[in-house]
């Protein structure tokens, strides 16, 4: 028996580019691991103030943070494949590779979130994110870093074996 899942053009763009992601968010963490012993160097703030993408350690939760060179910002997340959450980022601050991001939750019933802590270093940001009885850790990139790279593996395999449509 073939089960058939029926999406909307937009909502499986949307769940291809998460999955996407979660891969190269996967794959860029067990790059780091293998170079631990080589340290990045710290990002000036103009390099912190982009748009950063991730996934839980646990790989349950998505998360992304747009943050602008003005202070603020935004960022949303979703849990598994629920409801995505969007928060406003009132302020975050940057300095000797430690990053504290303030966060307030566009809908006034959901549950409060914490503060966001971490730090980054060379191109990959660890972020704490929590509230009342949870919490989660991350590993961030840089989104337009993330899909470049993807870019370029998309094209030297088509160079190898060109995709056919669907």
């Amino acid at each position: 028996m073939r089960w058939v899942l029926i999406l909307s053009r937009e909502r499986a763009d949307l769940l291809l580019r998460w999955i996407l992601v979660g891969a190269l968010t996967l794959a860029l963490s067990d790059c780091s691991l293998a170079s631990s012993k080589k340290k990045g160097r710290l990002l000036r703030y103009d390099e912190v103030a982009r748009v950063w993408i991730g996934i839980s350690e646990d790989e349950l939760c998505l998360l992304r943070l747009s943050l602008n060179p003005n202070g603020k910002g935004i960022g949303a997340y979703s849990f598994l494949d629920k409801e995505q959450h969007v928060f406003r980022i009132p302020s975050w601050t940057y300095g000797a590779a430690r990053i504290h991001i303030a966060v307030e939750p566009t809908d006034p019933d959901h549950w409060r979130i914490d503060p966001l802590r971490g730090s980054i270093m060379g191109d990959a940001m660890q972020l704490t994110m929590s509230g009342e009885g949870w919490s989660r850790s991350f590993t961030l990139r840089r989104e337009e870093e993330l899909l470049r790279r993807w870019k370029e593996l998309k094209e030297v395999m088509d160079q190898i074996q060109p995709r056919t449509p669907p």
